[in-house]
């Protein structure tokens, strides 16, 4: 063979290589506006009435607390293989920071920022309702299994004189959510003075 030949055969052979690496960036890029479209039509459906109320505010930062994942080991209608998808999936939150993805006008507040009212011990609520809000919400990136037909969704919300954190399971059933189990996490309340 000649080095004509060899040097053609290199270069088709890079130039298959390239379109395969160019063909995956653009699947890739596919899939992440397929599940972040997903993603706001999921929360429209379950957050629709609670964000008429203005004084709704979000940690900007997607959250899940352990314990999230009962929800698909305790489930049969899982395979081994899409509760192993799942563990891996629920410990990469998909969605970095709400303020690109979140569809409806809310207030935000970054992690940084709640660091602020807090100390070694307690949190400053008087000055939080003052500045910011009487209470705040944590969410998860959903994380949806069976081409999001199902969700697994992490959900907590703060206030002066409680505290709780969920985790949820939907189902979709034609355009709706339906709620399939909800398991609560945790759940602390106080007496305010």
């Amino acid at each position: 063979m000649s080095k004509l030949h060899i040097i053609f055969f290199i270069l088709i052979s890079l130039c298959i290589h390239a379109n395969d690496s160019a063909a995956q960036k653009l699947k890739s890029k596919q899939g992440e506006a397929v599940y972040e479209r997903e993603v706001q039509a999921f929360i429209r459906y379950i957050h629709k009435e609670r964000l008429k109320d203005s004084t709704y505010v979000l940690i900007n930062e997607p959250e899940i607390r352990a314990g999230s994942e009962k929800l698909v080991e305790s489930n049969p209608t899982f395979s081994v293989e899409e509760k192993n998808n799942f563990y891996k999936t629920l410990k990469n939150q998909r969605i970095k920071s709400w303020k690109g993805i979140w569809p409806f006008k809310i207030k935000f507040i970054s992690s940084y920022e709640l660091k602020s009212y807090k100390s070694i011990n307690s949190f400053d609520w008087t000055a939080f309702k003052k500045d910011v809000s009487t209470s705040y919400y944590v969410i998860s990136s959903p994380v949806f299994l069976r081409n999001f037909r199902f969700c697994v969704y992490y959900e907590a919300n703060y206030s002066d004189s409680s505290e709780i954190g969920f985790a949820k399971l939907y189902k979709k059933v034609g355009s709706n959510w339906v709620l399939e189990k909800s398991v609560c996490l945790w759940y602390n309340s106080w007496t305010i003075n």
